[in-house]
């Protein structure tokens, strides 16, 4: 009678990492979105809300600046977006913020649309006081909110420091 070797299965090692939300994430996976280009989704687009899309100031810009700020944007790795440096503390200039940063109206907002379930949302920077909020999931970014007032915490997402 032949015997049968057991041949063990070796799992195979999953890296993971604590992200600064509290939550894992394979570091494999997100090695490999690093170095993916984004893709625009508009399935969670707030269009009446405070920081909607549709006013004058969105559809006056939206083709003629918007637009290819976006395509430009989609020439890019998530490694190099995450490297983009420069505003008025040398931060990284498109970065996650957390949901308990927002304001108050902000967080409001996020219920009144149902999209109150997420611990962030990120913020791609389009001038020194234009912002594009969303929800980043992998490599899709879907827009939220457009902010022309990054610069005045009575009317911003995210308020400013002083």
């Amino acid at each position: 009678m032949k015997r049968r070797k057991k041949h063990r299965r070796q799992q195979k090692r999953t890296l993971t990492q604590n992200t600064p939300l509290g939550g894992k994430r394979n570091l494999i996976e997100e090695k490999n979105i690093l170095q993916q280009t984004p893709a625009w989704s508009f399935e969670v687009l707030d269009i009446e809300g405070p920081w909607g899309w549709n006013n004058d100031e969105v559809n006056a810009i939206f083709w003629t600046k918007m637009v290819p700020k976006l395509q430009s944007f989609e020439t890019m790795t998530r490694a190099e977006i995450s490297q983009a440096a420069g505003g008025r503390r040398h931060g990284n200039n498109h970065h996650f913020v957390n949901v308990e940063d927002l304001t108050r109206k902000a967080q409001k907002r996020l219920s009144e649309i149902r999209q109150d379930d997420i611990d962030a949302i990120f913020s791609f920077r389009l001038t020194a006081r234009t912002r594009i909020y969303g929800i980043r999931e992998s490599r899709i970014f879907k827009l939220l909110w457009y902010d022309p007032f990054h610069a005045d915490n009575r009317k911003a997402v995210v308020p400013i420091s002083t």
